[in-house]
């Protein structure tokens, strides 16, 4: 929402649906793989005593797939503010460090998670 009111100059145009498609996709996702995590196991005792008759969803599946989502998510979620930078009009030097401000976040991940 904050990418939409800093960086969206016209309502509706393509880079304005591109942000509202991108939370309409993360609000759906995040609210499927959230029930699916609470109701994981029928019946939800099953969670905590294997013994009990029943079935579960893998989990392990369901927590890969969300990685993998929020790995795609984040990088996009990083790309959205290099339109709107582009376009600025000042000088490559000014907006090469407007868009080294937004990928530091980026730098920070790469730094101390993956190394």
């Amino acid at each position: 929402m904050l990418y939409r009111r800093v960086f969206s100059t016209a309502r509706w145009s393509l880079f304005d649906m591109a942000i509202v498609f991108l939370i309409t996709v993360l609000s759906l996702f995040y609210g499927i793989t959230t029930f699916f995590k609470i109701f994981e196991c029928s019946p939800r005792a099953k969670i905590f005593d294997s013994s009990i008759p029943g079935h579960c969803y893998d989990i392990g599946k369901i927590l890969k797939t969300s990685g993998a989502f929020n790995t795609v998510s984040d990088f996009l979620i990083l790309l959205l503010p290099f339109h709107a930078v582009h376009k600025l009009q000042m000088s490559k030097q000014k907006k090469t460090l407007v868009i080294l401000v937004f990928t530091f976040g980026l730098w920070y991940v790469l730094n101390n998670y993956l190394v």
